[in-house]
Formats: C-alpha cells, sequence, structure tokens
C-alpha cells in the first residue's frame, strides 16, 4: 500500500482541466497580442527605437529605422543612441533627462555610409524587463526641410524682385530729373560751340568738345541705371567690339582698387558686332566686377578679344551646344577657381555666393540676358588655384552689314551743311530750365517758339487759334495732363498737327499707342540738339530742304 504522506509524484496535486485551458488561452491571447503590436512595429512609416536608458544601448528597431540608418539589424542593435547622433553628449543627456512624452524639433544623425541628415524626433519613457527605456520615433525631414528651404528662397527672391520693381521706380524718377539737368547742359554746350568765338579759340573748342563727352557720358549711365533696373531694351548698332573694350578700360581702371592689375590684349582687326554699347559696357563691368570679388582685391584682370573657332563648345549659362567662328571677348582674374557646384547655378537670377549685402546675384544674369540677346554665348574654363575664364562670343557682321553702317554714317555726315529751319513750334514743358532752353534753341535755327509751361493752359491756348502753330514739341511727364493725352486732344482739334514727344521714360511709352494719340517723333531724354535739328527739319512743313547747321 502506499503511504498517504509520501511526496511522490504520484500523490501532487493536479491542476483542474479548466485551469490549463485559461491559460492556454491568456497565453495565446498573450502571443496575439505581442504580435499585433509588432506587427504595428515593423509596418509604421517612421523610424522606431527603443534605447535603454542607463546603457544607451540600442534594444529593438524596426524595418523602417534599419531602412533609414543603413544598418542590418544585428548591426544596428549593437550600437548604441549616442552612435547615431551628430551631438552625442547632447543625446546621451536628453536621454537620461527627466522621464515622460517629448519632441525634439531638429537634431542631425548619421547613416552607416556617413551621410548626415536632420530628424524630427518624439519619444516617450516606458519600463522593459524591469529597465526604463525610451520609445522613440524618428523621422527624416530632408525633404521638408529642402522645401523649407526653396521656400525661404523664392521668399528672399520675392522680396529681392519687389525692392527692384521699387527701386525701378525710384530709379525712373530720378532719370527723368536727371534728364531734364543734362538737356539743359547738353544744349546749352551746344549753343556755346556755335558762336563765333569758339571757331578761332582751339583750346576753347576743345574743352566743348569734352563738356560734351561728359555729358553724353552721363546719358549713357543714366540709361544703364534704367537697363538694370526696368530691363529696358538696347538700341543695337555695328559697334567695333575692340574700341568698346578701349573706352570702357578708362571706366575700369577708376572702378577697381589699385591693388588688382589690369591688362589688355586686342585684335583691333576684328569685324564689328551688332551691340548696344551701354549694354556692352555692362557686360565687361559685370565680368570685371566678378573677377575682381573672386580675387578679393588683390591680383590680375587680363582682357583678351580675338577670334575662335569651336566644335561641340557648350554654353555655360543655356547649356546649348556652339559650333563655328565667334568674336571671343575673354576677361581671365587669378583668383582661387569656382568650385564644380557653383558652375551649374551662377547664372540663375538671385544666386550669389557673396555674404548678405554684398551682392545682389544679378550679375552674371544680367551677362546671360544680355548676351543671348544678341545671339552669344557665355563659356567658362576654370581650375582650382589657377583662377577662371570668362569667354563672351559674339557673333560677327557679314561684310555687306558693315559697308551699310558705313554708308549710313556718311550719309549723315554728307548732310551737313549751312541752313536754317522755318516755322511756329508750340513748346509745352513745366521744367523751367529746359523750356528757356529749347526756346532759345529754336529760335536760333529761325524758328518762332511760343513757350506754355502748363499742358491745360497750352491746350486752351491752341484750340483758339489752331493754324497759329506748324508743330508742337511737348515733354511726357507733367502735371494734370501727359504729353500723349495732350497729343490727342490737339490732334482732334487739328488732325494734320504734327506733334513731338519728349521723355527720359522711354520703355514706359508704347509706341502704338503714342501714334493713335497724333504723336508723331519720339525722342528720348535729353535731347541732343543734333537730333532735335533733324527730327524737326523732318516733320516741319515749312523748311529750308539744302543743308542743316550741324
Amino acid at each position: 500500500m502506499t503511504n498517504p504522506s509520501d511526496p511522490s509524484p504520484a500523490h501532487a496535486p493536479s491542476s483542474a482541466p479548466g485551469d490549463d485551458s485559461a491559460r492556454k488561452r491568456a497565453e495565446a491571447e498573450l502571443r496575439a497580442s505581442e504580435a499585433r503590436y509588432r506587427l504595428l512595429f515593423e509596418m509604421e512609416s517612421d523610424a522606431i527605437v527603443l534605447v535603454d536608458v542607463e546603457s544607451l544601448r540600442i534594444v529593438d528597431a524596426n524595418r523602417a529605422a534599419v531602412a533609414m540608418y543603413g544598418y542590418e539589424r544585428e548591426e544596428l542593435l549593437a550600437l548604441t543612441a549616442a552612435d547615431l547622433s551628430m551631438q552625442p553628449e547632447v543625446t546621451a543627456t536628453s536621454i537620461r533627462g527627466p522621464a515622460g512624452p517629448g519632441r525634439v524639433p531638429l537634431r542631425y544623425h548619421r547613416k552607416k555610409d556617413g551621410a548626415v541628415f536632420p530628424v524630427e524626433i518624439a519619444n516617450n519613457t516606458l519600463e522593459l524587463a524591469g529597465r526604463p527605456t525610451i520609445l522613440a520615433a524618428i523621422r527624416d525631414v530632408t525633404e521638408r526641410q529642402r522645401a523649407e528651404e526653396a521656400r525661404n528662397q523664392l521668399e528672399a527672391q520675392l522680396r529681392q524682385a519687389q525692392k527692384m520693381e521699387a527701386i525701378g521706380h525710384l530709379s525712373g524718377g530720378i532719370a527723368h530729373d536727371f534728364n531734364n539737368i543734362l538737356t539743359s547742359v547738353m544744349g546749352y554746350v551746344a549753343l556755346a560751340a556755335e558762336r563765333p568765338p569758339v571757331a578761332g579759340d582751339a583750346k576753347l573748342a576743345h574743352y566743348l568738345d569734352q563738356a560734351q563727352s561728359a555729358v553724353q557720358r552721363a546719358r549713357d549711365l543714366i540709361r544703364q541705371m534704367l537697363t538694370f533696373s526696368r530691363g529696358q531694351r538696347g538700341e543695337p548698332r555695328p559697334m567695333s567690339i575692340a574700341e568698346l573694350v578701349t573706352e570702357s578700360s578708362k571706366l575700369l581702371r577708376s572702378t577697381l582698387p589699385s591693388s588688382i592689375e589690369l591688362s589688355t590684349q586686342l585684335d583691333h582687326g576684328l569685324p564689328r558686332t551688332l551691340i548696344d554699347p551701354v549694354h556692352f559696357e555692362q557686360v565687361l563691368l559685370n565680368l570685371c566686377i566678378n573677377a575682381r570679388d573672386a580675387m578679393e582685391g588683390t591680383g590680375t584682370i587680363h582682357v583678351t578679344l580675338g577670334w575662335i573657332d569651336l566644335s561641340g563648345e557648350v554654353c555655360a549659362s543655356c547649356r546649348q551646344r556652339i559650333d563655328g567662328m565667334y568674336l571671343a571677348l575673354a576677361v581671365a582674374d587669378s583668383g582661387p577657381g569656382i568650385v564644380a557646384g557653383i558652375i551649374d547655378r551662377m547664372f540663375e537670377p538671385f544666386f550669389t555666393t557673396k555674404e548678405v549685402g554684398k551682392g545682389s546675384g544679378m550679375g552674371l544674369a544680367t551677362v546671360h540676358g544680355i548676351v543671348h540677346e544678341y545671339g552669344g554665348h557665355v563659356c567658362v574654363d576654370t581650375r582650382s588655384g589657377v583662377g577662371a575664364t570668362f569667354r563672351v562670343l559674339l557673333q560677327p557682321l557679314g561684310e555687306g552689314a558693315q559697308v551699310a553702317a558705313g554708308s549710313v554714317e556718311g550719309a549723315a555726315a554728307a548732310d551737313s551743311g549751312p541752313g536754317r529751319l522755318h516755322g511756329r513750334v508750340l513748346v509745352v514743358d513745366d521744367d523751367d530750365m529746359v523750356a528757356s532752353l529749347l526756346e532759345e534753341m529754336l529760335a536760333g535755327w529761325g524758328l518762332e517758339a511760343t513757350v506754355i509751361r502748363n499742358p491745360l493752359e497750352a491746350y486752351d491756348w491752341f484750340v483758339r487759334d489752331p493754324a497759329r502753330v506748324d508743330l508742337v514739341l511737348t515733354d511726357y511727364t507733367m502735371p494734370r495732363m501727359t504729353g500723349i493725352e495732350l497729343a490727342q486732344r490737339l490732334t482732334l482739334a487739328r488732325a494734320d498737327l504734327p506733334v513731338l514727344l519728349y521723355s527720359g521714360y522711354g520703355t514706359d511709352i508704347d509706341p502704338e499707342q503714342a501714334a493713335r494719340s497724333g504723336v508723331c517723333a519720339l525722342i528720348a531724354k535729353p535731347v541732343e540738339p543734333r537730333r532735335l535739328f533733324e527730327i524737326l527739319r523732318e516733320h516741319l512743313p515749312d523748311v529750308s530742304r539744302p543743308g542743316s547747321s550741324y
């Protein structure tokens, strides 16, 4: 018989069948719950890692974390959280800080291949196997950061564009006032040159010529300002590049510091090209300023001009293939060269590597725009530590074009001889200085001039007897009525009336609208006496045709 007190297995208490079923169900539910949470853990698009607070070891990571950091799972679990961070000490302090939910708006992590990328982290503290653990959801915000940077760049460009527009309006007003002054100076210098004593005084004639050249230079600077700020189109004509470089070099030498040497090597036998001289000066000036800044104020700028025969070359700004013969203007500097990544973007508007406030990013963009407007291209050669060379390629004019240009100049020169104008002219201008000059100048040419400084008064005076004048010469910008509006009213009263309109706002006037309003000629300020004389001679009905006082 067996002993009831014998503690052998045969007498051990056994669990009821119901207890085993409950335990198995609980274990199954626990496994199912773990499977569901593991599935959620693995399917989450953000990288999720579990980090032991004390050791900083990564105790678990989902597939997204493995993919984002580029490690195998086993490699990732052998690392600490500090190994992934570009700021390991900051990361360690943050993990061991106060428990509870938290958010890190921006931190930089490192992948297995060494690439650094921005992340955003949301974390919370939990207990795992009796140890405090951080659960961190990590999101790569590279694309979002790029989008924000792009948006910020667009906003900055918009602000720059708005600033340029404001500068354009301001410069337009300055140009108008300054052109009135230049008109007076240019006109009075021309009147002084006509005085008999000048013919017998070579030195005085030279002084007046120099004054006239200075005024023309100021006129070109005003046009350049308008071109920069308002996109004013140029006036292309056949020009010698060598002569333009020689003339522009005078300005360049005064612009560059004495620590920069400027040298030129020009082929003066090259054919001409069709370009606006002010636009060409902008191109050369911008390239030389770019070279000056690249050398940080010390070095050599070498400007050369010659023929170049290209085959398969690629334009650095428009990326088109270039083949054939071109006139090549090269601007080389002795600076550090251009970084490869910058070459692809340096012709973009507003792109600059200079500090804030030291460059608008429009210099090379302006070069690109002007050169391509005239059918040219820009090539760039650079090596680190050697410097950079910008080559502007322009198309030469054919022989026929050059002869035609020369014949026009010859015709203009031949049509210069003694003569006077005849007729009655109404001058309408609110500027006293310009009005007085025109009155004196027209009288000197034999014309009977009536000057009225208010456009409304001029209209009232005219309509009382529309036949009393042969031609009207009016400014464009005046208080209470523009020159276009005045022309429209005057020609309604007398359809055959010639109206000449002059203005410093050349790009603001639509030629077709002006013609519909009765304007038969537009004259840019500052008004050149020679040009004005020829236009008057063309449009006055009663004119002495044989010659000109110019």
